[in-house]
């Protein structure tokens, strides 16, 4: 009787946001306020995520544990009062490393290899969100990160393949910047953050969603990739874009450091759902590792114009074993990223 009454409450609840959406939202529609989106994981965010079925065979582990502290950076990361530096990774899934053990993802890691080689105190932060462009992370950059207490902070970026898409697709990174406050999707992370109740609701519902469903990326062409003209643009915005990030960093005295992103597309391709579909395409396969090596140079290029540090992981991280797709790392591949990084920082950072 007691469960019954718990679950008609829920309903009744449920019910009313509905309809508050429905009257509410329609009346003022005219009137809503628009904001720009600060794409970053929900604050105090714990969920177990379930590895995709296509990956049960190359990862082994089958649920991961992803948690997100009060100011949406992945734990875990060391949180000194005092820190001798503060560093923060920003880019999209092949930093966020979601599928990779807590305490294996390279950002995290950094900070302790660091730690253990100079014996500083760092605070080393995971700001990578699947999906994140260049231009959401200077957002994040802009809106959050130069607020938070630090002297000496090393901002360390990773952007490429999401931008390529998004630059392709959409012509600019318009598309998803800008969003109307009152949504149904905005009102319950906005009640979320003020009453318990709705944020274990919340939690409870992102477990099913995450736990049961299946993901189901399907390839879509991209018409613009073949037209010459367009390819030419979205090298121009994204070069932009990254030229913003080295101003501003200049501007408010961070430490910045680019890099390239790895990729492995001639040994996945057919298991991947971005490459999968044209693989048979031999020109527009070509045409998209080509872009994909472009805005690589574009980060080359600025660096070595702007005298700002370059990681070149490209370069350094070819091996198919430390993958599990074409382009995201697996454990092995994030520890011997970390590696490489840490070392790269202390040599040009540190020693000098």
């Amino acid at each position: 009787m007691k469960d019954k009454k718990i679950i008609f409450i829920f309903i009744i609840f449920i019910f009313f946001i509905f309809i508050f959406e429905i009257f509410y939202i329609n009346k003022f529609k005219n009137q809503s306020h628009r904001v720009i989106r600060l794409k970053e994981h929900y604050p105090n965010f714990n969920i177990k995520i379930k590895i995709p079925n296509r990956y049960r065979n190359i990862i082994p582990h089958k649920i991961i544990d992803f948690k997100v502290d009060e100011n949406g950076f992945i734990l875990p990361h060391n949180s000194y009062n005092k820190p001798d530096f503060e560093i923060y990774f920003l880019g999209g899934s092949t930093t966020e490393c979601q599928f990779v053990l807590p305490k294996l993802r390279f950002p995290f890691l950094v900070g302790k290899y660091l730690e253990e080689t100079t014996n500083k105190k760092i605070n080393s932060f995971n700001s990578g969100v699947g999906g994140n462009t260049s231009f959401h992370n200077l957002n994040i950059l802009n809106n959050k990160i130069r607020f938070l207490n630090s002297n000496k902070k090393i901002i360390v970026l990773m952007n490429n393949i999401n931008d390529l898409n998004t630059l392709l697709s959409f012509g600019n990174y318009n598309n998803d910047a800008i969003e109307n406050r009152m949504s149904f999707n905005n009102i319950f992370v906005l009640l979320s953050e003020h009453i318990n109740m709705v944020g274990f609701i919340r939690d409870i519902i992102l477990n099913i969603l995450k736990i049961t469903c299946k993901a189901t990326h399907d390839y879509k062409i991209i018409p613009s990739l073949i037209n010459e003209k367009k390819r030419i643009e979205a090298i121009g915005i994204y070069k932009k874009n990254i030229e913003c990030f080295i101003k501003f960093c200049e501007i408010y005295q961070c430490t910045l450091i680019i890099m390239t992103q790895p990729q492995i597309y001639d040994f996945y391709s057919k298991n991947t759902w971005y490459l999968g579909a044209v693989k048979n395409n031999k020109e527009y396969y070509k045409l998209f590792c080509d872009m994909h090596n472009n805005f690589n140079n574009v980060v080359k290029e600025l660096c070595q114009k702007n005298n700002v540090y370059l990681i070149d992981l490209a370069k350094k991280i070819k091996n198919p074993k430390l993958f599990y797709d074409s382009i995201h790392y697996n454990d092995s591949g994030s520890i011997e990223i970390a590696k490489f990084i840490s070392k790269k920082i202390k040599e040009n950072i540190f020693n000098n």
